[in-house]
């Protein structure tokens, strides 16, 4: 080792060990040894490598809470616009529902002959009814594909 001035010496250099500061006191002691000096200089390293991590690790936890707030909201968000889409095509499901039943009650009664069933009139009128039917069953699919490829748009 290489000889060391401490303020407490008188101006003789010393083969001494290194000192420490005591920082509870401030004043200067001898340590025990060189060893324990290192060995509590690489515990302090480590110290402030592990605050320094710690503090990685709780801005990259901060980060990930930030991130799973915005994906809550964006899945409340589409689950409310999922909720409004699914309102409206039950509405208009049942609008054109209400239609059918209403058309089909009212062609039964304009169906119902008023002669023999067997006579060539009874059997056009029945293929009127038929053709009515069909045309408000076909309007019910066009609106119901018009639905559906414009929600697939959105």
């Amino acid at each position: 080792m290489k000889p060391m001035n401490h303020p407490h010496q008188t101006g003789i250099n010393h083969m001494e060990k290194p000192w420490n500061t005591d920082y509870n006191y401030g004043a200067s002691c001898p340590s025990t040894s060189y060893d324990e000096e290192n060995t509590c200089n690489m515990l302090k390293m480590l110290l402030e490598r592990q605050e320094r991590m710690n503090d990685k690790i709780s801005m990259l936890l901060e980060r990930q809470e930030r991130q799973f707030d915005s994906l809550s909201a964006t899945i409340d968000a589409i689950d409310k616009d999922l909720c409004s889409k699914t309102s409206r095509v039950t509405t208009h499901a049942e609008s054109n529902n209400n239609k059918i039943t209403q058309g089909t009650e009212g062609q039964i009664e304009e169906c119902i002959p008023l002669y023999n069933n067997n006579s060539y009139g009874a059997h056009t009128t029945y293929m009127e009814c038929d053709y009515e039917e069909d045309e408000i069953q076909q309007e019910a699919e066009e609106s119901m594909h018009e639905l559906n490829h414009s929600l697939n748009a959105q």
